[in-house]
């Protein structure tokens, strides 16, 4: 069977046409997670000095910051129930207002957690 000129010049075309294989790495998810890493760090970077400079000392090694979300609510873990009433006590007593004023980005609430 006689093949005719267009599909010989088609087959012709496709012989050098470039196969681009689908990209399998992972770059685009790397970049995505360093991006938000970054955006976060800077949010949160200096927090933990910060923390030791303003809660009182009885709080420091009692309770951690454990993170801040870009919602703005700071999560506090307490290590028992007595230091979680405590600063509980200590955010109600002006110790919110004085994180919100010493942290680089806006705190709206403080979570704290055993």
């Amino acid at each position: 069977m006689r093949r005719s000129p267009v599909t010989m010049e088609l087959e012709k075309l496709r012989r050098f046409r470039a196969q681009i294989a689908p990209d399998l790495s992972i770059r685009e998810d790397v970049s995505r997670l360093y991006r938000d890493f970054s955006k976060q760090q800077k949010a949160v970077g200096g927090l933990d000095d910060m923390w030791r400079e303003i809660a009182p000392a009885e709080f420091v090694d009692r309770a951690s910051i454990k993170k801040l979300s870009s919602t703005g609510i700071l999560t506090i873990r307490a290590m028992d129930a007595a230091a979680a009433w405590e600063f509980d006590q200590w955010l109600r007593g002006g110790g919110m207002a004085t994180l919100r004023k010493k942290c680089k980005t806006a705190i709206k609430s403080v979570k704290i957690e055993q």
